[in-house]
Protein backbone atom coordinates (compact mmCIF):
# COMPACT_ATOMS: atom_id res chain seq x y z
CA UNK A 1 0.00 0.00 0.00
CA UNK A 2 2.46 2.36 0.87
CA UNK A 3 5.06 1.50 -2.09
CA UNK A 4 1.92 1.91 -4.22
CA UNK A 5 0.68 5.42 -3.02
CA UNK A 6 4.29 6.98 -3.34
CA UNK A 7 4.19 5.87 -6.78
CA UNK A 8 0.85 7.53 -7.32
CA UNK A 9 2.38 10.45 -5.23
CA UNK A 10 5.92 10.46 -8.15
CA UNK A 11 3.48 10.41 -10.81
CA UNK A 12 1.46 13.70 -9.92
CA UNK A 13 4.66 15.56 -9.26
CA UNK A 14 5.99 14.57 -12.40
CA UNK A 15 2.97 15.63 -14.20
CA UNK A 16 3.07 19.13 -12.33
CA UNK A 17 6.27 19.34 -13.54
CA UNK A 18 5.87 18.15 -16.87
CA UNK A 19 2.82 20.91 -17.09
CA UNK A 20 4.85 23.92 -16.06
CA UNK A 21 7.83 22.72 -18.32
CA UNK A 22 5.43 23.39 -21.11
CA UNK A 23 4.15 26.40 -19.76
CA UNK A 24 4.99 29.42 -22.13
CA UNK A 25 6.47 32.17 -20.85
CA UNK A 26 8.09 35.05 -22.79
CA UNK A 27 11.95 35.86 -21.82
CA UNK A 28 11.93 39.47 -22.56
CA UNK A 29 12.71 39.85 -26.65
CA UNK A 30 9.82 41.31 -28.78
CA UNK A 31 9.63 40.98 -32.54
CA UNK A 32 7.13 43.78 -34.01
CA UNK A 33 3.83 43.60 -33.78
CA UNK A 34 1.85 41.36 -35.79
CA UNK A 35 -1.72 43.03 -34.77
CA UNK A 36 -2.53 46.12 -33.06
CA UNK A 37 -6.30 47.26 -31.94
CA UNK A 38 -6.45 51.20 -31.12
CA UNK A 39 -10.28 51.58 -32.47
CA UNK A 40 -8.86 54.61 -34.87
CA UNK A 41 -9.07 58.18 -34.18
CA UNK A 42 -10.71 61.58 -35.07
CA UNK A 43 -9.98 64.81 -35.51
CA UNK A 44 -12.03 66.66 -32.84
CA UNK A 45 -11.08 66.93 -29.32
CA UNK A 46 -14.66 66.88 -28.54
CA UNK A 47 -16.49 63.99 -27.80
CA UNK A 48 -16.98 61.78 -31.55
CA UNK A 49 -18.98 58.65 -31.26
CA UNK A 50 -17.29 56.54 -34.27
CA UNK A 51 -19.03 53.72 -36.05
CA UNK A 52 -19.74 50.65 -34.99
CA UNK A 53 -16.99 47.74 -34.53
CA UNK A 54 -16.50 45.97 -37.76
CA UNK A 55 -15.45 42.30 -38.78
CA UNK A 56 -13.61 40.59 -37.53
CA UNK A 57 -14.62 41.87 -34.55
CA UNK A 58 -17.75 40.68 -33.03
CA UNK A 59 -19.84 41.48 -30.17
CA UNK A 60 -23.23 40.46 -28.44
CA UNK A 61 -23.57 44.21 -27.17
CA UNK A 62 -25.87 46.10 -28.74
CA UNK A 63 -24.39 49.68 -30.44
CA UNK A 64 -24.96 53.07 -29.39
CA UNK A 65 -24.93 55.75 -31.81
CA UNK A 66 -24.84 58.32 -28.80
CA UNK A 67 -23.24 58.74 -25.37
CA UNK A 68 -23.40 57.09 -23.01
CA UNK A 69 -24.11 53.45 -24.00
CA UNK A 70 -26.96 51.78 -21.74
CA UNK A 71 -26.16 48.21 -19.78
CA UNK A 72 -25.42 46.20 -22.55
CA UNK A 73 -24.24 48.40 -25.08
CA UNK A 74 -21.27 49.63 -26.03
CA UNK A 75 -19.36 52.56 -28.07
CA UNK A 76 -16.59 54.04 -29.72
CA UNK A 77 -15.68 57.33 -28.14
CA UNK A 78 -12.46 59.08 -28.01
CA UNK A 79 -13.71 60.69 -24.76
CA UNK A 80 -15.57 58.48 -21.30
CA UNK A 81 -16.80 61.38 -19.84
CA UNK A 82 -20.45 61.72 -18.96
CA UNK A 83 -21.88 63.90 -15.80
CA UNK A 84 -19.87 65.78 -13.53
CA UNK A 85 -20.56 62.51 -10.77
CA UNK A 86 -20.56 59.38 -12.55
CA UNK A 87 -18.06 58.90 -15.64
CA UNK A 88 -15.01 60.83 -15.15
CA UNK A 89 -13.20 62.03 -18.28
CA UNK A 90 -10.42 60.10 -20.61
CA UNK A 91 -8.58 60.43 -23.05
CA UNK A 92 -7.72 57.13 -24.83
CA UNK A 93 -4.72 54.54 -23.50
CA UNK A 94 -2.68 55.31 -27.51
CA UNK A 95 -0.36 57.88 -28.32
CA UNK A 96 -1.68 59.72 -30.79
CA UNK A 97 0.00 61.14 -33.58
CA UNK A 98 -0.14 65.34 -33.09
CA UNK A 99 -3.43 66.32 -34.19
CA UNK A 100 -5.66 63.42 -33.70
CA UNK A 101 -7.98 62.05 -30.76
CA UNK A 102 -7.49 58.59 -30.56
CA UNK A 103 -11.02 56.25 -29.71
CA UNK A 104 -11.26 53.14 -27.46
CA UNK A 105 -13.90 50.77 -26.83
CA UNK A 106 -16.36 52.15 -23.95
CA UNK A 107 -18.80 49.43 -22.46
CA UNK A 108 -21.54 49.73 -19.86
CA UNK A 109 -21.62 45.62 -18.90
CA UNK A 110 -24.56 43.52 -19.52
CA UNK A 111 -26.93 42.89 -16.38
CA UNK A 112 -25.79 39.24 -16.99
CA UNK A 113 -21.72 37.70 -16.64
CA UNK A 114 -20.52 36.41 -20.08
CA UNK A 115 -18.54 37.29 -23.39
CA UNK A 116 -18.58 40.52 -24.55
CA UNK A 117 -16.23 40.94 -27.34
CA UNK A 118 -14.47 38.70 -29.80
CA UNK A 119 -12.20 38.83 -32.25
CA UNK A 120 -10.46 36.62 -34.91
CA UNK A 121 -6.33 37.21 -35.40
CA UNK A 122 -4.62 35.88 -38.54
CA UNK A 123 -1.31 34.81 -40.02
CA UNK A 124 0.33 33.42 -36.38
CA UNK A 125 3.53 31.71 -36.68
CA UNK A 126 3.75 27.53 -35.89
CA UNK A 127 5.77 26.95 -32.58
CA UNK A 128 5.88 30.43 -31.50
CA UNK A 129 5.20 32.29 -28.18
CA UNK A 130 3.51 35.49 -28.29
CA UNK A 131 2.35 38.04 -26.01
CA UNK A 132 -0.93 39.72 -25.58
CA UNK A 133 -1.47 42.81 -24.53
CA UNK A 134 -4.66 45.01 -23.51
CA UNK A 135 -5.18 48.39 -21.70
CA UNK A 136 -8.36 48.40 -19.31
CA UNK A 137 -10.07 51.90 -17.42
CA UNK A 138 -12.71 51.61 -14.85
CA UNK A 139 -14.42 54.78 -16.02
CA UNK A 140 -15.99 55.64 -12.78
CA UNK A 141 -14.81 58.43 -10.65
CA UNK A 142 -13.65 58.12 -7.24
CA UNK A 143 -15.78 57.46 -4.33
CA UNK A 144 -18.72 56.20 -6.11
CA UNK A 145 -18.92 52.64 -4.21
CA UNK A 146 -20.70 50.85 -7.27
CA UNK A 147 -20.25 46.98 -9.22
CA UNK A 148 -15.97 47.10 -10.60
CA UNK A 149 -15.61 45.76 -13.64
CA UNK A 150 -13.89 42.48 -13.36
CA UNK A 151 -12.54 41.17 -17.11
CA UNK A 152 -11.08 38.03 -18.19
CA UNK A 153 -8.71 37.97 -21.17
CA UNK A 154 -8.70 34.79 -23.13
CA UNK A 155 -6.67 33.44 -26.13
CA UNK A 156 -8.52 30.47 -27.84
CA UNK A 157 -7.88 28.12 -30.85
CA UNK A 158 -10.71 28.16 -33.72
CA UNK A 159 -11.65 24.92 -32.23
CA UNK A 160 -12.19 26.84 -28.70
CA UNK A 161 -9.07 25.14 -26.51
CA UNK A 162 -7.89 27.85 -23.97
CA UNK A 163 -4.30 28.65 -24.74
CA UNK A 164 -4.02 31.55 -22.57
CA UNK A 165 -5.98 33.03 -19.92
CA UNK A 166 -5.86 36.61 -17.60
CA UNK A 167 -8.25 38.28 -15.42
CA UNK A 168 -8.71 41.45 -14.12
CA UNK A 169 -9.92 40.88 -10.83
CA UNK A 170 -12.25 43.53 -9.35
CA UNK A 171 -10.74 47.31 -10.81
CA UNK A 172 -11.08 49.84 -8.47
CA UNK A 173 -12.35 53.44 -9.47
CA UNK A 174 -9.48 55.86 -9.68
CA UNK A 175 -8.77 59.41 -8.40
CA UNK A 176 -7.73 60.40 -11.77
CA UNK A 177 -7.83 58.34 -15.07
CA UNK A 178 -5.34 54.87 -14.92
CA UNK A 179 -5.03 52.80 -17.48
CA UNK A 180 -3.99 49.39 -16.33
CA UNK A 181 -2.35 46.72 -18.38
CA UNK A 182 -2.91 43.24 -18.59
CA UNK A 183 -1.12 40.63 -20.62
CA UNK A 184 -0.57 36.87 -21.14
CA UNK A 185 2.21 34.68 -23.08
CA UNK A 186 0.45 31.88 -25.22
CA UNK A 187 2.51 29.19 -27.82
CA UNK A 188 0.26 29.41 -31.12
CA UNK A 189 -1.98 26.24 -32.57
CA UNK A 190 0.29 23.90 -34.82
CA UNK A 191 -2.58 23.17 -36.22
CA UNK A 192 -3.84 26.71 -37.21
CA UNK A 193 -2.77 30.04 -37.81
CA UNK A 194 -5.68 31.87 -36.47
CA UNK A 195 -6.44 32.41 -32.93
CA UNK A 196 -9.73 34.26 -31.40
CA UNK A 197 -8.99 36.70 -28.50
CA UNK A 198 -12.33 36.91 -26.23
CA UNK A 199 -13.29 39.45 -23.67
CA UNK A 200 -15.67 37.96 -20.98
CA UNK A 201 -17.31 40.30 -18.20
CA UNK A 202 -17.22 38.25 -14.74
CA UNK A 203 -19.15 41.27 -13.05
CA UNK A 204 -23.17 42.31 -12.94
CA UNK A 205 -23.97 44.85 -14.66
CA UNK A 206 -26.13 47.59 -13.33
CA UNK A 207 -25.08 50.49 -10.97
CA UNK A 208 -21.23 50.22 -12.04
CA UNK A 209 -19.31 47.94 -14.48
CA UNK A 210 -18.41 50.59 -17.08
CA UNK A 211 -14.95 50.17 -18.57
CA UNK A 212 -12.86 51.42 -21.33
CA UNK A 213 -10.77 49.14 -23.34
CA UNK A 214 -7.94 50.67 -26.01
CA UNK A 215 -4.35 49.12 -27.90
CA UNK A 216 -5.02 44.76 -27.66
CA UNK A 217 -1.59 43.83 -29.34
CA UNK A 218 -0.33 40.32 -30.19
CA UNK A 219 4.07 40.55 -30.24
CA UNK A 220 5.99 37.60 -31.19
CA UNK A 221 8.28 37.32 -27.78
CA UNK A 222 11.24 35.08 -27.15
CA UNK A 223 14.10 34.59 -24.47
CA UNK A 224 16.13 37.03 -22.68
CA UNK A 225 19.22 37.98 -24.83
CA UNK A 226 22.25 39.57 -24.81
CA UNK A 227 25.35 40.31 -26.97
CA UNK A 228 28.89 39.10 -26.18
CA UNK A 229 32.09 40.45 -27.24
CA UNK A 230 35.39 39.46 -27.19
CA UNK A 231 36.81 42.91 -26.51
CA UNK A 232 34.96 43.21 -22.96
CA UNK A 233 35.05 47.26 -22.66
CA UNK A 234 33.59 47.59 -26.59
CA UNK A 235 30.49 48.03 -25.18
CA UNK A 236 30.79 49.48 -21.84
CA UNK A 237 33.80 52.04 -21.02
CA UNK A 238 35.20 52.19 -24.24
CA UNK A 239 38.52 51.61 -26.59
CA UNK A 240 41.06 53.56 -27.79
CA UNK A 241 40.56 52.76 -31.55
CA UNK A 242 39.62 50.12 -33.83
CA UNK A 243 42.88 48.42 -34.05
CA UNK A 244 41.65 44.88 -32.74
CA UNK A 245 39.43 42.47 -34.22
CA UNK A 246 36.88 40.66 -32.15
CA UNK A 247 33.79 38.51 -32.16
CA UNK A 248 30.23 39.01 -31.07
CA UNK A 249 28.41 36.44 -29.66
CA UNK A 250 24.73 35.51 -29.65
CA UNK A 251 23.47 34.95 -26.19
CA UNK A 252 19.78 33.57 -25.13
CA UNK A 253 19.22 31.89 -21.45
CA UNK A 254 16.99 29.40 -22.48
CA UNK A 255 16.30 27.78 -25.93
CA UNK A 256 12.77 27.74 -26.50
CA UNK A 257 13.36 27.27 -30.45
CA UNK A 258 13.07 23.89 -32.28
CA UNK A 259 15.77 24.78 -34.83
CA UNK A 260 17.06 28.22 -33.95
CA UNK A 261 18.66 30.62 -36.10
CA UNK A 262 20.17 33.99 -36.17
CA UNK A 263 20.69 37.11 -38.39
CA UNK A 264 23.13 39.91 -37.57
CA UNK A 265 22.23 43.56 -37.80
CA UNK A 266 23.74 46.65 -37.78
CA UNK A 267 22.95 50.24 -37.71
CA UNK A 268 25.31 53.41 -38.36
CA UNK A 269 22.26 56.17 -37.90
CA UNK A 270 21.04 55.32 -34.06
CA UNK A 271 19.05 52.54 -35.31
CA UNK A 272 16.56 54.06 -37.24
CA UNK A 273 17.56 51.53 -39.96
CA UNK A 274 19.31 47.95 -39.95
CA UNK A 275 21.13 46.67 -42.63
CA UNK A 276 22.25 42.63 -41.99
CA UNK A 277 25.14 41.82 -41.98
CA UNK A 278 24.61 37.26 -42.18
CA UNK A 279 22.04 35.34 -43.73
CA UNK A 280 20.04 32.99 -41.39
CA UNK A 281 22.63 30.85 -39.88
CA UNK A 282 22.87 28.37 -36.56
CA UNK A 283 26.19 29.71 -35.66
CA UNK A 284 25.98 32.39 -33.08
CA UNK A 285 29.40 33.97 -33.90
CA UNK A 286 29.74 37.12 -35.68
CA UNK A 287 33.62 37.92 -36.46
CA UNK A 288 34.80 41.35 -37.10
CA UNK A 289 38.13 42.35 -38.60
CA UNK A 290 40.20 45.75 -37.58
CA UNK A 291 39.24 48.72 -39.26
CA UNK A 292 35.70 47.48 -40.01
CA UNK A 293 33.72 49.40 -37.01
CA UNK A 294 33.13 52.70 -35.98
CA UNK A 295 32.13 54.91 -33.06
CA UNK A 296 28.08 54.71 -32.34
CA UNK A 297 27.88 51.33 -34.50
CA UNK A 298 25.14 49.33 -33.17
CA UNK A 299 24.65 45.80 -33.27
CA UNK A 300 21.56 43.24 -32.52
CA UNK A 301 20.59 39.96 -33.92
CA UNK A 302 17.14 38.43 -35.06
CA UNK A 303 16.55 35.07 -33.73
CA UNK A 304 14.20 32.90 -34.45
CA UNK A 305 12.98 29.07 -35.96
CA UNK A 306 15.43 28.12 -39.51
CA UNK A 307 11.74 27.95 -41.46
CA UNK A 308 10.13 31.25 -40.52
CA UNK A 309 12.99 33.70 -39.58
CA UNK A 310 12.73 35.05 -42.59
CA UNK A 311 9.13 36.42 -42.10
CA UNK A 312 8.74 39.89 -39.74
CA UNK A 313 6.28 38.74 -37.83
CA UNK A 314 7.74 35.27 -36.48
CA UNK A 315 11.00 36.49 -35.16
CA UNK A 316 12.54 38.40 -31.99
CA UNK A 317 15.15 40.46 -32.12
CA UNK A 318 18.16 41.25 -29.51
CA UNK A 319 18.46 44.23 -26.92
CA UNK A 320 21.08 46.85 -28.85
CA UNK A 321 24.60 47.18 -27.96
CA UNK A 322 26.53 50.12 -29.35
CA UNK A 323 30.38 50.34 -29.76
CA UNK A 324 32.36 53.28 -28.12
CA UNK A 325 35.80 54.02 -29.10
CA UNK A 326 36.99 56.64 -27.20
CA UNK A 327 40.20 58.35 -28.94
CA UNK A 328 43.50 58.28 -27.42
CA UNK A 329 44.21 60.93 -24.98
CA UNK A 330 46.10 63.95 -26.09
Amino acid sequence: MFRNGLIKILLILVLLSSNQFRAQVCGGSFGAPIFTEDFGSVSSSFQVISPALQSPAFTNYAYSSTFPPDDGEYTISNSTEYSAWGWQKSADHTNDAFGRYGNMLVVNASYTPGEFYRRRVSNLCSNQVYRFSAWILNIHRQGANLIKPNVTFQIRSTSGVVLGSVSTGDLSEEATEKWKNFYLDFKSDPLSSDVDVVLINNADGGMGNDLAIDDISFSPCGPSTSVAATIGNVFTTGVCDNSQSFELEAKINVNTFQAINYIWQKSTDGGFSWIDLTAATTDPILKFLAGTYQNNDKYRFIVGESFNINISTCRVFSDVSTVKINGYPV
